[in-house]
């Protein structure tokens, strides 16, 4: 992995870390059912720990198809307008 690669996981990781703080009551609750189902538990018994952490990667994970979607209609428009 070269340094451009390394830099931009870095400045992911940092957005995805942001976005812990929008996390809602009903996110947070998503996030125990899904670690509850998968068997998940924070080693040092701090589950509020592992919670933000599985809604910051929840919520990136939203913003990113947010991203892509978004690109895909432009990229749609721009595909039409050339017509």
């Amino acid at each position: 992995m070269d340094f451009k690669e390394k830099y931009e996981i870095c400045q992911q990781v940092k957005e995805a870390v942001q976005l812990r703080d929008y996390a809602n009551a009903h996110d947070i609750e998503f996030c125990r059912e899904m670690a509850e189902l998968h068997g998940c538990y924070s080693v040092k018994g701090e589950n509020e720990n592992l919670l933000e952490f599985l809604a910051s990667i929840f919520h990136y994970g939203r913003i990113q198809g947010i991203r892509q979607e978004r690109a895909r209609r432009k990229e749609g428009q721009q595909l039409c307008s050339k017509k």
